[in-house]
């Protein structure tokens, strides 16, 4: 017997072959859906790309793309709206409003006092949502290991 007190696993409705497949996405809840960003093709070819998903009926549906390629990065849902933060190259946010259908981009992540490069990216951290303030939590900082622990509010 799968149920527990722990809870259990169920595939649920795969990813339609109109869509191309992804490597390094996110997701997030948003609403009665879930959000998938970016990630890259299996070409290799980092994506703007944004889905709905829709678990209760399995149906998806393409949304407003993202306005920057973005993989290995992080997402949230946070007052109705979808947050997205850094990625490979990237180390611009944007945030999604549903009511609009629209991205904008909000204050980049700060660079690392040590960070100096014009081309900057912020990838590979943790995160947490907690109190509704967004934690990015160490990662790497152009090619280097961070300690940083970084608040969005």
């Amino acid at each position: 017997d799968n149920t527990t007190a722990n809870g259990y696993w169920n595939e649920s409705s795969k990813i339609p072959e109109t869509i191309p497949g992804r490597l390094d996405p996110c997701g997030t809840s948003l609403g009665n859906d879930i959000l998938i960003t970016g990630g890259n093709t299996e070409s290799e070819l980092m994506s703007t790309d944004s889905y709905l998903y829709n678990p209760e009926s399995s149906s998806w549906s393409q949304t407003t793309p993202m306005l920057r390629q973005r993989k290995k990065h992080v997402c949230f849902q946070l007052n109705g709206k979808a947050w997205v933060f850094g990625g490979d190259s990237e180390s611009t946010a944007e945030k999604y409003d549903p009511v609009t259908s629209q991205w904008s981009l909000i204050p980049q992540i700060p660079r690392g006092k040590e960070t100096s490069e014009k081309e900057y990216s912020y990838e590979n951290y943790g995160s947490a949502l907690v109190n509704g303030k967004i934690y990015l939590i160490g990662g790497r900082e152009m090619k280097a290991a961070s300690s940083a622990i970084k608040v969005f509010y």
